[in-house]
């Protein structure tokens, strides 16, 4: 039981972490002034991803 769910807070996460890749990738493109907070570092949209994967997979 323990395993199952440490297995989903895991997958949950990577697919946030991915999301947040993706934000990243997105706002490199639509923010062309620099100044978005998510475009600069792609450690940040990295980990801020990551926290509302694992948020949402603590929340069920």
């Amino acid at each position: 039981m323990l395993e199952n769910n440490l297995l989903k807070t895991l997958i949950s996460v990577i697919a946030g972490a991915l999301i947040g890749l993706i934000i990243h990738i997105l706002n490199k493109i639509f923010c062309l002034s620099g100044s978005c907070p998510l475009a600069n570092n792609i450690w940040i949209s990295l980990i801020y991803g990551a926290l509302v994967g694992l948020l949402f997979s603590l929340s069920r």
